[in-house]
């Protein structure tokens, strides 16, 4: 049965009551500020209820990954994508350089600590409701991925042999090293994407 069976129903019910809502002020025993409070106050753990995500089955990653993944670093482009393709699986990437824009609160140093945190404990990822998680080679580790494959989420690196920085940021020494591939392999990563397939598959031929 469709989802969205009771959605018009629901709209003129939210309708009438926000209509209704003038007149329930002026009947109320306390002032308006003090009634838009209650209102809000009263509210919010319904609301919280309902916006959590439904758990997803946890992805086997023990067996490798046989299905149509997608990536990205914005929340309203994996929320679309998983409206437009159900059977899509989506996550989140991690960028070492997501927060720099905390910098005048942050040094460096934490501003990585917070971002591993979010990356290990699927904070992000449980909000989105995916199962999947990409990271920038940088901030992964052994524990993080045994933290995620806990879990039941499937975890992956980039980038390997880039071609070039799209972004300016200068190219991690580690990102054109073999010893990296050996690395995120021994982590137990799920996958490796690379601008450079053949060179990766070199590498992963001599593992």
């Amino acid at each position: 049965m469709s989802s969205t069976r009771f959605a018009f129903p629901a709209l003129l019910a939210g309708a009438a009551c926000i209509g209704f809502a003038g007149i329930f002020v002026r009947l109320s025993d306390i002032g308006p500020v003090a009634t838009g409070f209650w209102r809000l106050l009263l509210a919010a753990p319904v609301l919280w209820l309902l916006s959590l995500p439904t758990p997803a089955p946890p992805i086997n990653h023990r067996r490798g990954l046989a299905l149509l993944a997608i990536g990205a670093a914005e929340s309203r482009k994996l929320r679309a994508a998983r409206r437009t393709v159900r059977e899509l699986e989506t996550g989140f990437c991690f960028d070492d350089g997501m927060l720099d824009r905390a910098h005048v609160v942050l040094d460096r140093p934490a501003r990585r600590r917070a971002i591993v945190r979010l990356l290990d404990r699927h904070v992000i990822g449980w909000f989105l409701d995916t199962r999947l998680v990409g990271a920038e080679h940088t901030l992964i580790d052994p524990e993080a991925v045994a933290r995620l494959h806990e879990r039941g989420v499937a975890v992956g690196t980039h980038t390997m042999f880039p071609l070039g920085s799209t972004t300016g940021k200068p190219i991690d020494p580690a990102a054109v090293d073999a010893r990296e591939v050996e690395r995120l392999v021994a982590a137990g990563v799920d996958w490796i994407e690379s601008d450079d397939p053949v060179r990766l598959m070199e590498c992963l031929a001599r593992l």
